[in-house]
This record gives C-alpha cells, structure tokens and sequence, in this order.
C-alpha cells in the first residue's frame, strides 16, 4: 500500500474525510486529493504533518517508500558487482 493508500487508509478509520484532513493542514482538499492519489508530490513537511495530525510515526506511512528504496539499493550493489566482473574478465 502507498503512502495516499494508507493516509486514506487511516482516515477512514479515525472517520475523518480527506476535507477535514485538508482544512487541518491549512490546504485545498483538491490539492490534498492529488498528493494522495500521487499526481502532485507530498513534501515531507506535508508527510511529517500528516502523521501527526493521524497520530501515527511517518514511517507507518512510508514503510513501502523505505522497502523500494532498500530494494534499489540492493539491485544497484548487486548490478556493480556484475559489471565489476565482466569488466575484469575483459582485461
């Protein structure tokens, strides 16, 4: 689940609306509905306020931003690796 997928997640059951969460935050609840559905990045700022006003930790809601990430770390180690060999079997 992404972080709009959990923030509406956890809206839904603290039964507060996306309007309501906007108004708290001193935005539009257009322009909410757009981070949250992705189109317009969230800042983190924005994300660290979010969990506050959800009463969560911000890692709750970007565990699968922190999970892609390592994922990526991992997949660029590992293409080094195999690059690395191939060019020493080239020399």
């Amino acid at each position: 689940m992404d972080f709009g997928a959990k923030v509406k997640s956890i809206l839904k059951l603290r039964g507060m609306t996306i309007k309501e969460l906007a108004q708290v935050l001193s935005m539009t609840d257009s322009s909410l509905y757009k981070k949250l559905d992705g189109r317009i990045p969230v800042t983190i700022e924005e994300a660290c306020k979010i969990a506050n006003v959800l009463e969560v930790p911000l890692s709750q809601l970007c565990e699968q931003a922190y999970t892609r990430a390592e994922a990526l770390g991992k997949a660029i180690a590992e293409l080094k690796e195999v690059l690395a060999e191939y060019l020493e079997e080239k020399k």
